[in-house]
């Protein structure tokens, strides 16, 4: 318990941002957001603000001596027929904030995808997000005046469950990967491909359902070795259980039914048969799947 101690000392004493930086990045995010919401050319467009990134994701942590920190929000807006340019987006969101009496005393900049309002030790990227009327959800390439698909719920609802399996740990050792590469001399490697390379990592095998998924594999083949393979229980068995099938990487726990693809069936193995995960054609049996969910 001491070693639990002095890693959650170190996290708070060197790694995570403080209590303070963070409730600035509250202010400053809603005052931005606020701002925009107030004007009078980007008012019918705007339908929420969505936080993303280290901020969003609770991954955030201090920065370098003489470096900002940062938070990032997806302007999530209403396709507007007159803009022919997806430039247009972010060009509105920048005169917007030039037009505001704070605003426009500040530096206001933009990259390629975000506009950016700096303060003195942070600054806030804000992103535009567009429904589009044919389906697509995108953000603006400003340097090649196009659009990109973008699916941030996908990548949010990835960390959570990562953080689940992992009994709300991932998101720490995320923050202290950050803090060595920070002091390392791999700083330049961005925190996307970071924590991706770390969730990759993060294995079913964690979780605390499918240990009794073992579990109960281990007691159905026993005095049945004849009958059922090592390691698969029956499907009966499973459901018994009241196990949420998807925390097992499958739709369901019947061979035969449709995927959500409308592929071939999807489901845990019935007699001798094995499983499918649901986004993977291959098949193969659970004694030797690594759920990387």
């Amino acid at each position: 318990m001491e070693s639990v101690k002095q890693f959650n000392d170190f996290l708070n004493d060197h790694v995570n941002l403080g209590i303070g930086s963070l409730e600035l990045l509250d202010r400053n995010v809603d005052a931005i957001y606020a701002a925009l919401k107030a004007d009078e050319e980007l008012k019918p467009l705007i339908v929420k603000k969505d936080p993303q990134g280290s901020w969003a994701h609770r991954t955030i942590i201090k920065p370098q001596k003489g470096k900002e920190f940062d938070a990032d929000f997806m302007l999530v807006m209403k396709e507007n027929e007159d803009w022919t340019d997806p430039v247009e987006y972010r060009n509105a969101i920048k005169r917007a904030l030039n037009r505001h009496d704070k605003y426009k005393t500040m530096p206001v900049s933009h990259s390629c995808r975000a506009v950016t309002v700096t303060y003195a030790d942070s600054h806030v990227d804000i992103v535009p997000f567009v429904a589009l009327s044919d389906g697509r959800d995108v953000i603006v390439n400003g340097d090649d005046n196009e659009w990109e698909d973008s699916d941030p719920q996908s990548f949010t609802d990835w960390m959570r469950e990562r953080d689940d399996i992992t009994g709300r740990n991932f998101r720490k050792v995320v923050r202290i990967m950050k803090y060595l590469r920070d002091n390392s001399d791999w700083a330049g490697t961005k925190s996307i491909i970071l924590t991706t390379l770390l969730g990759d990592r993060v294995s079913l095998g964690l979780h605390p359902e499918h240990m009794a998924f073992q579990h109960l594999a281990g007691a159905r083949t026993q005095g049945n070795a004849g009958r059922q393979p090592c390691g698969q229980p029956r499907c009966t068995d499973l459901v018994k259980t009241r196990m949420d099938p998807q925390t097992l990487g499958v739709d369901h726990f019947h061979h035969g039914l449709a995927r959500n693809n409308g592929g071939a069936g999807v489901g845990i193995a019935h007699g001798d048969h094995a499983i499918h995960r649901r986004d993977q054609a291959q098949i193969a049996p659970l004694r030797h799947q690594r759920f990387a969910v």
